[in-house]
């Protein structure tokens, strides 16, 4: 039997006061991609739903960086966070909106790692609104898009 201490969180003021702080100063100041990633999804992780439009807009920015695996840092950030309000970016990203595109800075059709990253975030987050978007993505996308409707079924639980 796994040791019951093991699970328990920090007290939230001590998230709030040290590690947010710590996490969003690396966002500020880190360059190295690995740690942007990294520091992205502990953010998310560490945070809760009184904090969690705070990491929206931090993490929303790097939703436009110029490297591919820290866009999909932020995106699978936003599910990570588990926040109905991370819905509608993640919605927006999932369908290649023209708002999807801004957020992106992008100017033709979003990375189709990005997008599949959208559907595990709205998996992750697990709400009607996140459940729709799915199986409409899942209706509509052709098989010869694998690997988006793949990870859009996933993250629907295989529905």
């Amino acid at each position: 039997r796994a040791d019951p201490d093991l699970f328990i969180r920090p007290d939230p003021t001590l998230i709030r006061a040290d590690v947010l702080p710590l996490l969003m100063r690396l966002l500020d100041e880190e360059q190295d991609r690995d740690i942007l990633d990294s520091a992205m999804l502990a953010l998310a992780r560490s945070s809760d739903e009184s904090t969690a439009q705070f990491v929206i807009d931090a993490v929303t920015p790097f939703l436009a960086h110029t490297e591919r695996g820290v866009r999909c840092a932020a995106t699978l950030s936003l599910g990570v966070l588990h926040s109905p309000r991370a819905i509608p970016t993640l919605s927006q990203i999932l369908r290649d909106s023209s708002q999807g595109r801004s957020l992106a800075h992008a100017t033709g059709p979003l990375d189709q790692s990005m997008r599949a990253c959208a559907a595990i975030g709205l998996g992750l987050i697990d709400e009607p609104d996140s459940v729709d978007e799915l199986c409409t993505l899942i209706d509509a996308t052709r098989d010869s898009d694998d690997d988006l409707k793949g990870c859009a079924i996933a993250a629907r639980g295989g529905a």
